[in-house]
C-alpha cells in the first residue's frame, strides 16, 4: 500500500503510542485512590455525624476517577499547561496545609490538663435521643474522670440544639454526666453556641472567677484548635485534657480540622 496517497493512515501510525508500563501503574493508582475516596466517604456518611463533610471525600473520589481516566486514555499530554499548573499547585497547596496543621496538631494528641483546676469546660458535639455521639462520649468520660479526681471543680457543659438533635447538646452531656457519677450541683450548662469559638466565649461568663483555672476537654484532634481559640478569647490559667477518638474516623477529623484550622485563621477567631 502506497501510504503517500492515505495520509491519514500514516497520521494514525506516526501517533500511536504503545501503553508504558509508566502510564499502567498511575491509571492503576489513581482508579484506587478514587475508590477508596468513595469508599471512605460512604463509611463517613453512614456514621451520621450531622456535617457534610463527607462530601469532600465523593469530590476527592471524582477529582481521582477523572485524573485517571485521562491518564489510561493517554490524554494527559493534551491538557492545556495552565490547567496543568492549577492541578499541580492546587495538590500542592493541599499537601502543604496539611502538613503544616498537622504539626500543629498532633503536638496535643496527649494533653493531659492541669491537676486542681477550678473548672472544666467540656465543648459540644452531636448527641442524640440515645445519648451522646461516640465523639461526645469520649469527650464525657474524661471530663467525669478528671472531676473523680478534682471534685471540687465545677464542670461547663456547652452546646446548643442543632437541626438534627432532640435536644440541646448541653442537656445530654448533663444527663449523660450524672449517669456517670458526676453531681448535678458541679454541672453548669451553656445552651447557646453553635460553634467552638462560642462554646469557649459563652462558657468564660460562667466560670466562679475570671482568673480561674480551666481546663478544656475535647477530642484530641480538636485540641490545638481549641486551645488556640481559648488564648485568642483572653483565657490565661487554661490547659487541655485530650479525650481519645474513634480511629476509623481520624483521618477525616483530621482533615477537616485542618480546613476548620485554616478558616479559624482566615476569620482572626484563633491564634
Amino acid at each position: 500500500m502506497n501510504t503517500e496517497e492515505y495520509p491519514l493512515i500514516k497520521r494514525r501510525d506516526v501517533r500511536r503510542k504503545p501503553l508504558s508500563i509508566g502510564r499502567i501503574l498511575a491509571s492503576v493508582l489513581l482508579f484506587l485512590l478514587s475508590a477508596g475516596a468513595f469508599a471512605y466517604g460512604a463509611i463517613v456518611h453512614a456514621a451520621n455525624s450531622g456535617t457534610s463533610f463527607f462530601l469532600v471525600w465523593i469530590g476527592l473520589g471524582v477529582f481521582f476517577l477523572l485524573l485517571g481516566l485521562v491518564t489510561a486514555a493517554g490524554a494527559w499530554e493534551k491538557v492545556p499547561k495552565a490547567l496543568k499548573i492549577i492541578i499541580f499547585a492546587l495538590i500542592a497547596a493541599g499537601i502543604v496545609l496539611v502538613a503544616v496543621t498537622w504539626s500543629w496538631i498532633l503536638p496535643h494528641f496527649n494533653d493531659r490538663g492541669k491537676p486542681g483546676a477550678d473548672a472544666v469546660i467540656v465543648l459540644g458535639a452531636q448527641v442524640r435521643s440515645s445519648g451522646p455521639s461516640t465523639i461526645l462520649k469520649y469527650r464525657l468520660d474524661a471530663a467525669a474522670a478528671y472531676i473523680r479526681e478534682n471534685p471540687d471543680a465545677v464542670c461547663i457543659v456547652s452546646g446548643a440544639q442543632g437541626r438534627n438533635e432532640p435536644f440541646t447538646e448541653a442537656q445530654g452531656m448533663a444527663d449523660y454526666l450524672e449517669e456517670q457519677g458526676v453531681p448535678e450541683k458541679n454541672i453548669i450548662l451553656e445552651e447557646e453556641a453553635e460553634t467552638s469559638a462560642e462554646n469557649l466565649a459563652f462558657s468564660r461568663s460562667l466560670l466562679p472567677a475570671e482568673d480561674c483555672s480551666v481546663v478544656l476537654v475535647t477530642n484530641n484532634f480538636h485540641m490545638y484548635r481549641a486551645l488556640s481559640i481559648a488564648a485568642k478569647q483572653g483565657y490565661t490559667n487554661v490547659s487541655g485534657l485530650a479525650s481519645g477518638s474513634p480511629r476509623l474516623y481520624l483521618l477525616n477529623n483530621m482533615l477537616y480540622e485542618s480546613a476548620a484550622i485554616l478558616k479559624n485563621k482566615v476569620l482572626g477567631t484563633m491564634d
